[in-house]
């Protein structure tokens, strides 16, 4: 039998908001990037709400745009203000997704996140959210120091690492979640589908209130796990 699984987007699907922006605003406040970056992140925000840029176009900019503001600085300095900042990362988190992951693990069904955020960040969740396998936006590093580049970001072309994953595993995703254009490759092969505070085309809609995922997506997430781990079993 082949292994089920589950992806994820991770930006407004999991968590409300950009990793990355917010991250910079952290280093920006502790005085390890400028505010130049800042300004320049902020710029291709405003192209990108103006429609100027697409999201893939968005998050390689973005992230090309901090590799060059953390050129030369110590890996092991930036990991250690990593660890300082990801208690205020966590409220970013959409609550009940907490319990979607348990019951994932719990049904035996691996999760995948495919995600243009910053990796040095969501590896901080990889154990705690029972996490495969991250692909993520991760930056060049020589002799322990950033050396300015995008080492590799797989915040767009998603189309290309659900191939993989398929090839991977023998199978399409059981469970795809995202919540833009970027995301519909992984939604079109998913099995069930939803979108997060989004309409996509054959995919279920999860409205966010007050931070939160509504109890009764929930149960319906857990319904679907439930009929699958009974049809599997049958």
């Amino acid at each position: 039998m082949n292994k089920q699984y589950a992806v994820f987007d991770w930006d407004n699907t999991v968590r409300d908001g950009f990793t990355l922006f917010d991250w910079i605003d952290y280093l920006v406040n502790r005085g390890v990037l400028t505010e130049e970056i800042q300004v320049a992140i902020d710029t291709l925000s405003d192209k990108y709400k103006a429609g100027l840029l697409s999201h893939d176009e968005y998050a390689h900019l973005a992230c090309k745009t901090y590799a060059k503001g953390i050129n030369g600085l110590r890996v092991d300095f930036i990991m250690e203000i990593a660890h300082q900042y990801i208690e205020q990362d966590r409220c970013h988190i959409f609550h009940g997704m907490e319990e979607i992951f348990g019951y994932l693990k719990k049904s035996g069904i691996e999760v995948m996140v495919i995600s243009g955020a910053p990796k040095i960040i969501l590896d901080f969740y990889k154990k705690e959210f029972h996490i495969r396998e991250i692909f993520a936006f991760k930056e060049r590093v020589e002799n322990g120091r950033f050396a300015g580049r995008v080492s590799y970001n797989y915040g767009y072309n998603k189309k290309k690492t659900i191939a993989q994953l398929k090839d991977k595993y023998g199978t399409k995703p059981l469970l795809g979640f995202g919540d833009s254009d970027s995301d519909i490759p992984l939604l079109k092969e998913a099995t069930y589908a939803f979108s997060i505070n989004t309409n996509i085309e054959n995919a279920m809609r999860i409205d966010i209130v007050n931070h939160s995922i509504q109890k009764k997506y929930i149960d319906q997430i857990i319904h679907i796990m439930q009929t699958n781990k009974k049809e599997d079993e049958g």
